[in-house]
């Protein structure tokens, strides 16, 4: 498989359709220290990993099952985007991303058992994939077998199998790199906004939940890495600034480990992270 990419934009759109929420096995490696400053350009050494950041980069639905698995939370149908909004993005910018906000939610729902949330929200997702016309990228066949097999991940599994060769053909002969990676960037963000509004801003509030979110540092690490390498890229470029403002404060946090290896950060460290985030993500679901 050489383009990395676009098989995210592929398996992704097929999430989406299929509400398939896939949680990763991986364990986070926790942050025992802060995280280099990764605001410098990648040199030209470093092209052939810079292709594989992305790749690397968890789906909408992966962070939110990683931050989201933790018991004695609730689902509170406040915090995801309105499907209703769907109407009003009219740009691959407002598309992309909130094509990946409405994978997170439709993940969120879905941990918390809301199946009606899970349909409005992928009746929007499936719009926006329509409109930037990555659904073209599928037959109707494999639309229908994918909804009619949306709680069976092996048979889904099969369908994309099928599907990938010719629509990576495509996917790469289109060079929507830009558009795959606004995707997931707006999952992660979305993501890491319900984890911080369900931990109420608050750094005691739920020690595990509030781990999980620290972690994602090392994601963060791997975004700026990429918005740095296609700081030309004029979609990608509208929404780096406040990606690197989220970084440095995270970079900027006082943290600790405790004995069980959670990450603690001080109040008034985490409000700053919080507030950027929901920053970062109003900002996304208004782009009308």
């Amino acid at each position: 498989m050489n383009s990395k990419i676009n098989t995210i934009i592929l398996i992704l759109v097929i999430l989406v359709v299929a509400n398939s929420c896939k949680k990763s096995n991986k364990p986070q490696k926790p942050v025992t220290q802060t995280v280099k400053d990764t605001s410098a350009i990648i040199t030209d050494e470093k092209f052939s990993e810079a292709k594989q950041i992305v790749y690397s980069l968890p789906s909408p639905q992966e962070v939110s099952s990683i931050i989201l698995d933790q018991k004695g939370l609730s689902f509170d149908a406040s915090i995801p985007n309105a499907p209703d909004q769907e109407s009003k993005y009219v740009t691959d910018l407002s598309r992309a991303l909130n094509l990946g906000i409405y994978s997170a939610d439709i993940s969120y729902a879905t941990i918390f058992d809301q199946k009606q949330f899970a349909v409005n929200y992928m009746s929007a997702a499936r719009k926006l994939a329509e409109n930037l016309g990555i659904l073209d990228y599928f037959t109707q066949d494999e639309i229908k077998q994918i909804e009619n097999n949306v709680t069976n991940k092996d048979e889904i599994t099969n369908i994309v199998s099928k599907a990938y060769m010719r629509s990576d053909a495509r996917l790469q002969e289109d060079k929507r790199d830009d558009i795959g990676a606004l995707i997931l960037i707006g999952g992660w963000i979305e993501g890491m906004y319900i984890a911080t509004q369900l931990a109420h801003c608050k750094a005691n509030s739920n020690v595990k939940l509030v781990n999980s979110i620290m972690e994602q540092q090392l994601t963060l690490a791997l975004l700026v890495d990429f918005l740095n390498y296609y700081s030309n890229n004029k979609l990608l470029s509208e929404i780096s600034k406040n990606i690197f403002d989220l970084d440095k404060i995270f970079q900027e946090a006082n943290t600790d480990i405790d004995d069980q290896g959670n990450i603690l950060v001080k109040q008034k460290d985490f409000e700053r992270i919080c507030k950027q985030i929901a920053k970062i993500r109003n900002s996304y679901v208004n782009m009308l």
